[in-house]
């Protein structure tokens, strides 16, 4: 891809990302878009055909990413978790606007991509019930969801290590509801 391009299609994202991080659910005019970066409309209609897709392509970017530290660690948990961690701590604004903005929308993106390696975890593997297997998944990728969410709002104040640590405590629930 040539150079202005990425760098125009970068300037755009990062505008729709700066003000989704900053004003939450207000709608963004393109018009104030172009203004702002100093672009003219052709340009950016030669890009995107709408803010919907350039919210789109920054999903598609993150969830790119995340699925790479998926991969990576896979069934690492402590270093997948602290992977995940890491990388909204360094991209908060891109995961505030993606709350703000697209929060039910990217939240099923995750839970699509994450179904998976959920349902082979320890936890999950014991159930044999699908309904239950499958109430449990979504149990924990909306909650994990959640809690970064919490994580992001509340501007970090709980440390990475305990948010893993939170999280691989409640992953093993069923190892100590077993002893009890």
């Amino acid at each position: 891809m040539d150079r202005r391009i990425k760098k125009t299609k970068a300037a755009i994202k990062q505008y729709v990302i700066d003000t989704y991080s900053a004003n939450g659910s207000k709608r963004l005019v393109i018009s104030q878009l172009c203004e702002a970066i100093d672009i003219n409309r052709s340009t950016f209609y030669l890009h995107y055909p709408s803010i919907d897709a350039v919210i789109k392509e920054i999903e598609d970017d993150a969830l790119t990413i995340i699925s790479s530290i998926a991969n990576e660690y896979e069934y690492e948990y402590l270093s997948l978790i602290d992977g995940i961690c890491s990388y909204i701590k360094n991209n908060v604004k891109l995961f505030k606007a993606l709350f703000n903005v697209a929060s039910e929308h990217f939240t099923n993106l995750i839970f699509k991509r994450f179904y998976d390696l959920v349902g082979e975890s320890i936890l999950v593997k014991q159930l044999t019930n699908p309904q239950e297997k499958d109430y449990v998944i979504t149990f924990i990728i909306f909650g994990c969801v959640g809690a970064f969410k919490k994580w992001i709002n509340e501007n970090f104040k709980t440390s990475e290590l305990d948010i893993i640590k939170g999280f691989l405590k409640f992953l093993r629930l069923d190892v100590m509801l077993n002893n009890n």
